[in-house]
């Protein structure tokens, strides 16, 4: 039976293949949008006789180690900077982490019209074509160029299916946790 009490915090889900346009803005999906928001302590939702404030996404990308831009909420990010803090100061990890998620962050804005825009040097250095794929993974999404993303093989399910035989149920691996 499980817990009623348990809190569920909202997850990054679907993958969506979107149109980027000449400017670098591309329509991030809406079940991705109002995960953010939801995650985005500021956002305010406009109505006829305000503004509102929109929410932010903070995207990272480091272009030696990643064909994608990695995507988190405003509270992921915090979470990820938790993480960090709990480090030594000056340790290996600690610095790692810190180019990683501080030095190639970039704020983004989503719009009214529930766009971002896609800076020049990552559409560039991801040859992005005009469109672009998001997948949703729970406390991220990623952003891919989807020609990359098809050329990257086998799915993390088909690794796992070669791991544990062709006839694995994958979700027998809930069933594990649950356990523990």
């Amino acid at each position: 039976m499980r817990d009623a009490a348990v809190a569920v915090a909202p997850k990054f889900k679907g993958t969506v293949d979107q149109k980027i346009d000449a400017k670098g803005r591309v329509s991030v999906p809406a079940a991705l949008r109002k995960v953010a928001e939801q995650c985005d302590p500021d956002f305010k939702s406009g109505d006829k006789d305000s503004k509102g404030t929109p929410a932010t996404i903070c995207v990272v990308f480091q272009p030696d180690a990643m064909d994608f831009l990695e995507c988190y909420s405003v509270e992921g990010m915090a979470e990820i900077d938790s993480y960090i803090d709990a480090l030594d100061i000056g340790s290996p990890e600690r610095d790692g982490l810190e180019f990683r998620y501080h030095a190639n962050v970039t704020l983004a804005e989503i719009d009214g019209d529930g766009r971002i825009v896609i800076p020049l040097a990552h559409r560039t250095r991801l040859g992005f074509d005009g469109d672009a794929r998001f997948i949703g993974l729970g406390d991220r999404f990623e952003i891919w160029n989807p020609a990359t993303y098809g050329a990257r093989g086998a799915s993390p399910v088909q690794a796992l299916a070669e791991t544990y035989g062709k006839d694995f149920n994958i979700r027998a691996m809930l069933q594990r946790k649950r356990a523990e």
